[in-house]
């Protein structure tokens, strides 16, 4: 489908978007994450919401990348979808959420398995003599942590801008979108 519509496109990219954070399954799920470094990293996104313009994943409080962020909150996202030849990229703030509300609310409706990545005695990033993924149910000897929940967080991201580009057999074409106070505005540019 060949999209001529700015609307109609923004409406698919959000839609696509929170579809990767409700389905597993969906090839949307593991985008990349960048932030400064640079540094850039695959993340399962956790929530998508055009409303809020967020989207979010969960991250140890450990990680490297959150020192990171709180020097420079500016990110981005990016997807590639294969079978539809779309490049979806968000430009935005993140926003940490470690020791509050919001993360206690998430915390409390993991389930045990998603709880578990967080019972790791060993920060990531951690030199070890051997490979092992420190996860104290599936390493004999990992330390496993009386509280994991001090370990969680999350990470939100106010959506600025989208950039949107769709390899296309009839021609490539591309779409920005730009966060205004009316809304986000969308404007074709050459890819």
């Amino acid at each position: 489908m060949r999209h001529d519509d700015l609307d109609e496109l923004l409406d698919h990219v959000w839609t696509y978007l929170q579809s990767a954070a409700t389905d597993p399954s969906h090839p949307g799920r593991m985008p990349t994450f960048c932030s400064d470094g640079p540094d850039a990293r695959t993340v399962v996104v956790r929530h998508a919401d055009r409303d809020e313009r967020r989207m979010a994943f969960h991250t140890d409080t450990r990680s490297a990348k959150l020192d990171q962020l709180r020097r420079r909150p500016k990110v981005a996202w990016h997807h590639w979808n294969g079978d539809l030849k779309q490049q979806f990229r968000l430009y935005g703030r993140a926003d940490l959420h470690l020791d509050d509300e919001l993360a206690d609310e998430i915390w409390k409706a993991q389930g045990e398995e998603g709880r578990s990545h967080y019972q790791k005695g060993e920060a990531p990033g951690t030199v070890v003599e051997t490979p092992r993924s420190g996860h104290p149910g599936r390493d004999g000897d990992a330390e496993e942590v009386e509280d994991p929940r001090q370990y969680f967080g999350v990470v939100s991201t106010v959506v600025d801008r989208i950039d949107w580009l769709h390899l296309h057999p009839e021609g490539h074409y591309r779409a920005e979108f730009e966060w205004t106070s009316q809304g986000f505005r969308g404007t074709w540019i050459v890819p």
